[in-house]
């Protein structure tokens, strides 16, 4: 018995002495593990999900089951980012890294919806496997082709709607920005792609860009309908914000009553608070509007002043809708809690030119009123 003991004694501190030993690398902790002093070396990583990763290094030499141990970090870590094991990227694969690594820092909503309808669009056209370093001028002729014929549109759009070399121009120059970000961004000191494939190819580009400008005529005709289309007044409001501010519906539709700015008082405070020149607020007699970064395409926050036929319009309006703090300064028809959806202000503008008997002005709705601010 005390034979038997003393045995135990021994392989107990036997396995007490055995080595083990925890690295970090590339953001993975792994760890390092003899099951007899002097044996092979084996790794061990903890997966999110709780399951594990064991292996063998096939070396009993702890510097060199090192060496290995950081090289599966490198692995783990790449397939940790990109959702893949090692080899030439897919464009699936570079879409994942991008919506993860880059999409949340996007300065707008807006913004980020149009990458990831962009990228449905590419998937769509050329597939989750293609390989980013297979995509060349056939890649790209095959998706100008289906743009055009509207075999591939985004989702709020009609399938069959085909659109104008511009739109797709657009959509190749946002991939091209992805790909430059993808040369940029490196794992383990190797970026996700080596060369960016739009550099080497060619598209068509639009020969007669439409860029409608509305006259001042228009503007004056079509306020005397939008009333009728809007008794609350939102629509005169925001037509005149177009004309006389030049900003995007989509920012408009988000402006809160606390944009307002009424006096040199509220515009300091807001100057002041945004980092900008409180001394600003003494060269707007006339109110300002402060344009939020989160809503601007740009990504920009401003402070505009306003003008005096837009000051008056901006009270006449909340004299008739007050509107106070927080709250949507154009809020849905049947929802206060919701901003006034960019689309249903298309359509209410549109509705009051042809109640005005105008001529439609081709693709365009409130940005040619835009254009005549400009």
């Amino acid at each position: 018995m005390a034979d038997n003991a003393s045995s135990a004694r021994e392989s107990n501190m036997a396995r007490d002495r055995t080595w083990s030993k925890t690295i970090e690398a590339h953001g993975v902790r792994i760890r390092l593990f003899e099951r007899a002093t002097g044996a092979t070396v084996y790794l061990e990583y903890r997966r999110e999900d709780g399951s594990r990763l064991r292996k063998s290094t096939r070396t009993g030499n702890r510097r060199e089951a090192e060496r290995v141990a950081r090289t599966v970090a490198s692995e783990l870590a790449e397939e940790l980012l990109l959702g893949r094991s090692r080899g030439p990227i897919t464009l699936g694969e570079l879409f994942r890294a991008y919506e993860r690594h880059r999409l949340p820092h996007l300065p707008s909503e807006a913004r980020r919806q149009f990458a990831r309808t962009r990228q449905r669009l590419f998937l769509e056209a050329w597939g989750e496997n293609t390989r980013v370093d297979n995509i060349s001028q056939p890649s790209v002729d095959h998706f100008q082709r289906m743009r055009v014929n509207g075999e591939i549109a985004p989702t709020h759009t009609r399938q069959d709607k085909s659109v104008r070399l511009g739109s797709v121009d657009g959509d190749f120059r946002w991939l091209r920005a992805v790909f430059n970000w993808a040369r940029r961004f490196k794992i383990d000191g190797r970026p996700l792609v080596s060369t960016n494939p739009m550099h080497e190819v060619e598209w068509e580009k639009e020969k007669n860009p439409m860029r409608p400008v509305a006259s001042h005529q228009r503007f004056v005709e079509t306020l005397k309908y939008v009333d009728t289309i809007d008794a609350s007044g939102r629509l005169r409001c925001m037509l005149n914000l177009a004309r006389y501010t030049g900003r995007r519906e989509s920012a408009m539709c988000r402006l809160r009553a606390s944009d307002f700015l009424r006096d040199e008082a509220a515009i300091r405070r807001v100057l002041a608070a945004m980092g900008f020149n409180e001394n600003d607020a003494q060269h707007m007699p006339h109110g300002a509007i402060r344009w939020r970064d989160e809503h601007d395409k740009m990504g920009f926050a401003t402070v505009a002043p306003l003008g005096h036929a837009m000051r008056e319009a901006v009270d006449e309006y909340l004299e008739r809708n007050p509107r106070v703090g927080e709250a949507w300064l154009f809020p849905a028809p049947r929802d206060d809690s919701k901003p006034l959806r960019r689309d249903r202000a298309a359509t209410w503008l549109l509705r009051a030119e042809k109640l005005a008997k105008l001529p439609k002005l081709a693709r365009g709705a409130w940005h040619p009123y835009r254009r005549l601010w400009a």
